[in-house]
């Protein structure tokens, strides 16, 4: 739904359709092999071209404090920037089944 406080769209790309091979992920730019794939992932796209944006909100279940730790590290801004990879056709898909 629309928002006057935050314009765009949210779609949620993780955990998606099971018999969906092509999921959004993230990944360090330039690499095509460390790729993660965080338990839950929303994606908010901006609605503006002159202003392109992407907000990444991740959700990772942690089941003992060594995996928080792991998972934690793998987000902090202080390591590297992620990328959001999104395929083409996940993109173009329908954001609802009746759409």
């Amino acid at each position: 739904m629309p928002s006057p406080k935050q314009p765009g769209t949210w779609l949620r790309g993780r955990p998606g359709d099971w018999a969906a091979t092509n999921q959004p992920f993230l990944k360090l730019p330039g690499s095509n092999r460390l790729r993660t794939l965080p338990d839950g992932l929303w994606l908010h796209f901006s609605p503006s071209p002159v202003d392109p944006y992407v907000d990444i909100l991740c959700i990772e279940a942690c089941s003992s404090l060594q995996n928080l730790l792991d998972k934690r590290s793998r987000f902090s801004p202080t390591t590297s920037s992620l990328m959001a990879y999104c395929p083409l056709d996940w993109l173009l898909g329908p954001a609802q089944p009746n759409d």
